[in-house]
């Protein structure tokens, strides 16, 4: 789930997100949105989607040491970095 609270929209491609490990090396990943989801967070609103890791085994006993990053895609150019 991503959460808006900004008070700007915020867009991102699902497609250009990526997943780094702790080395900041890139892990094969897909981001699929739930629905007809397109993206886009309007303020006060939430995302939700699921995240899949394809060379990675999932680390059942705590942090999997990996980062989630996504780039705005609207105007703003911020760039978001979640931990996991």
């Amino acid at each position: 789930m991503l959460n808006n609270y900004s008070d700007r929209t915020f867009g991102f491609v699902p497609l250009f997100a990526e997943v780094r490990d702790a080395r900041g090396q890139t892990v094969k990943s897909r981001i699929l949105l739930r629905g007809s989801e397109d993206g886009v967070v309007e303020p006060g609103e939430t995302l939700r989607g699921q995240l899949f890791l394809l060379d990675r085994r999932w680390n059942s006993s705590g942090s999997q040491s990996l980062t989630l990053v996504i780039r705005e895609g609207t105007s703003g150019s911020r760039s978001f970095h979640l931990p996991f």
